[in-house]
């Protein structure tokens, strides 16, 4: 006990460790002690059985520990964030089931073709294109839609759009002359909003496709159509009804929010990210109000929607709080599990050999961390829940790195300091008798016998392989190694309760070893 005291600087404090580790840690390695660990190799690999139980030991730590952590970075996927953002876009009453981004997003495109149904069944004048009577009126929606200076284009380009549109704006425009006027009449270009509509969606959608090409000059011919989709919306809002006006800008403004996201996702290599969604937003809004941070659910999205391991990285506490900011309860519990699995990621490793989460590292992380977890909402029991997993597994995986060394040895005056430390019980007395025929003596007279040659020898043969046999004993013993770990200067209790236990341990080897070497009762006969 002395030598395994001697071992450690604080036997008091690693014997607290031995008392407070979780029952599936053997004691040895839940002293954090390097040379204590060793012995615990050293008697693992003599020991088969026991080899096998520490082996156990440290799989089941680890697995308890993993499991924990897991729970706790059960965080949101990536996909779930883009659900949401794509969702947020959505026209009233569209619900958008998780899945690829692009399908997501066709599926909130195909969901505009029936929101503006409060828009429709109004006669409009389609003033699209020119005619023969109307050959002195203004520029043409087609021509103020393709000859935009901000698109750095072509003439080619221009005129191959202008094509496109005009076929289909005077296609649009014919069926007014051809359903409310005769062909005598001059053509009134009276229709339906619902022509308009209709118009309007298909060409968002060929914009759509064409902004998805990798060309440069299909990209720009898209934002040509986007100009033409935008004229034919000043046609109806100059002629609808005010109620109808109404209808037809609260959906579209729900559109913008669609095609900033769309923006994000199309343009981006790397997708629908919020980088990419910032980026799309900064494009699309005034400096002003993103200045302001004046950017909406999307802005609100966006920052939620965070690089985490940036964040991190870059000690950023301002864009941790960003996070977290405006979250419900239920949000910001699912945000600290995105901090922690980021947490966990950053502290893997090697462990022989295997890339596995080190805990030595994630206590490292989690203290470089604190402050930015803490505006990320982090409170003392996460801190303390994850410190503990840390420690845990630093030390089932510290103790696979513990240098052997010799096996503790023990002699004569350590064991008898042993058993003068149960000497005062009868309990002792009797182990004491069977050592040198003392019987009835006191514990003075007990110590006495100590000094003596004849005791020292009955003891010698007893008790110089015993300490192997003890360390063997307390390694998966928690009382027992605990026992020896507490020294003559722990609280008087402390030692009452070691001696008892080392007093149980002690009567039993010393009677099972008086034993084997008494004389064969039926001998000589």
């Amino acid at each position: 006990a002395v030598t395994l005291q001697d071992s450690v600087d604080d036997p008091a404090a690693v014997a607290k460790k031995v008392r407070d580790a979780p029952d599936d840690i053997l004691p040895a390695t839940a002293t954090d002690e390097p040379v204590l660990q060793a012995q615990e190799n050293l008697v693992a690999r003599q020991d088969p059985g026991f080899a096998r139980k520490l082996d156990q030991s440290v799989a089941k730590v680890e697995a308890r520990n993993l499991e924990e952590l897991a729970v706790l970075a059960k965080g949101s996927d990536p996909g779930d964030w883009q659900q949401t953002v794509v969702q947020s876009v959505a026209p009233e009453g569209t619900t958008i089931a998780k899945g690829q981004t692009d399908e997501m997003l066709s599926e909130v495109n195909r969901a505009f073709g029936t929101a503006y149904e409060g828009a429709e069944g109004h006669n409009v004048q389609a003033l699209l294109v020119r005619t023969i009577a109307d050959d002195v009126a203004p520029p043409t929606a087609v021509s103020r839609a393709t000859n935009d200076p901000n698109v750095l284009v072509g003439d080619e380009v221009r005129v191959r759009v202008e094509r496109w549109l005009t076929n289909r704006f005077s296609d649009t425009a014919q069926k007014g002359r051809r359903v409310l006027g005769s062909p005598d009449d001059a053509p009134t270009h009276e229709v339906l909003s619902d022509d308009l509509l209709k118009l309007r969606s298909d060409i968002r959608d060929e914009a759509r496709r064409r902004a998805k090409s990798a060309s440069t000059d299909t990209q720009a011919e898209g934002k040509l159509l986007d100009n033409a989709a935008g004229e034919i919306t000043k046609i109806l809002e100059d002629q609808l009804p005010k109620d109808a006006v109404e209808i037809l800008r609260a959906t579209d403004s729900q559109y913008r929010q669609f095609k900033t996201v769309e923006s994000a996702s199309v343009r981006s290599q790397a997708g629908l990210t919020a980088a990419s969604l910032r980026q799309s937003i900064k494009a699309r809004e005034s400096v002003g109000k993103v200045a302001r941070g004046d950017t909406g659910e999307l802005g609100r999205l966006t920052e939620q929607g965070a690089d985490i391991g940036a964040i991190l990285r870059k000690k950023d506490l301002q864009a941790a709080q960003r996070v977290v900011r405006n979250m419900t309860p239920e949000e910001k519990v699912v945000a600290k599990a995105d901090f922690t699995r980021e947490l966990a990621r950053k502290a893997e490793g090697k462990v022989g050999g295997q890339t596995k989460l080190k805990g030595a590292r994630l206590l490292d992380e989690l203290e470089q961390n604190r402050e930015v977890l803490k505006a990320a909402g982090f409170e003392d029991a996460d801190f303390a829940r994850i410190e503990r997993i840390g420690k845990e597994l630093k030390l089932i995986q510290g103790r696979t790195n513990a240098q052997v060394e010799a096996l503790l040895t023990d002699d004569v005056g350590t064991a008898l300091r042993l058993v003068a430390a149960i000497a005062g019980s009868r309990a002792g007395t009797r182990a004491l008798k069977i050592f040198g025929g003392v019987s009835g003596a006191g514990p003075s007279l007990i110590l006495a016998q100590f000094g003596s040659r004849e005791f020292q020898k009955s003891l010698k043969g007893i008790l110089t392989d015993k300490a192997d046999l003890l360390l063997r004993a307390a390694m998966d013993n928690r009382k027992l190694y605990n026992a020896l770990l507490t020294a003559n200067t722990a609280p008087i209790k402390q030692q009452a309760d070691a001696a008892r236990v080392l007093n149980a341990w002690a009567l039993g080897v010393t009677a099972e070893a008086a034993n084997n070497t008494a004389p064969d009762d039926t001998e000589g006969r």
